[in-house]
This record gives structure tokens, sequence and C-alpha cells, in this order.
């Protein structure tokens, strides 16, 4: 059996609002570094009130920042409210 060794350099999860036409707009970038801030770890809650002048899908990424190696997370129980 091996053993994988290293840390994550973090996790990026942003929102962006796309328009039909084809641009998207980043309404919020969370990051986090758990290894270099040990408040972070855990689960976190997010909240958005959003304006919009178009109709607009709303995009929600996990984004590994850079090295994707040993970067876990999810997103999960994502409620949106017109």
């Amino acid at each position: 059996m091996t053993s994988v060794r290293g840390v994550t350099d973090g996790m990026c999860f942003p929102v962006f609002a796309a328009g039909a036409d084809g641009g998207q707009m980043v309404l919020r970038e969370h990051w986090l570094h758990p290894v270099e801030r040990l408040e972070v770890r855990g689960e976190h809650r997010i909240s958005l009130s959003l304006s919009l002048d178009t109709p607009s899908a709303l995009i929600v990424e996990t984004d590994s920042g850079g090295n994707s190696s040993l970067d876990w997370a999810y997103w999960k129980g994502i409620d949106v409210t017109p």
C-alpha cells in the first residue's frame, strides 16, 4: 500500500452569472486554505442576494486553484429562491 504525502494548496468556490449572450460575471469567490488557517476546516455556508438586469444562469464551481493534489471539496444543499 502506498501513502500520499503533501498538503492541499486550498480550494476556491466561485459563483458566476451567465447571460444569454455568453458573458459571465463573477458574483462571489470563496477561498479556503485549511492548512494555513485551521478555522476554515469543515462545512461553510454562503448566501447571495442578487439583482440581475437580465435572465441569467447561476454557475457554481469547485476550483483547485492551481495544484489539484489532495484537494477534496464539494457543494451541497444549493437552494435558489426567486
